[in-house]
């Protein structure tokens, strides 16, 4: 993502992940994409906790 942003021409290849290391190398990398598109899921979010609101109260 951050090559594209930079407008750099290239291949990016993913290196192995030891097993220990798996969890919080997975929780980064899903907080730096949630980070990236943080507007699509503010609204998402926003989205989720109306239709919430809405179903509790039986409108």
């Amino acid at each position: 993502m951050t090559a594209c942003k930079e407008d750099v021409h290239g291949q990016v290849i993913g290196t192995p992940t030891t097993a220990y290391f798996w969890p919080s190398a997975t929780i980064r990398e899903f907080v730096a994409v949630s980070w990236e598109h943080r507007i699509v899921n503010g609204a998402l979010y926003v989205l989720q906790a109306t239709l919430a609101v809405v179903e509790e109260r039986g409108w």
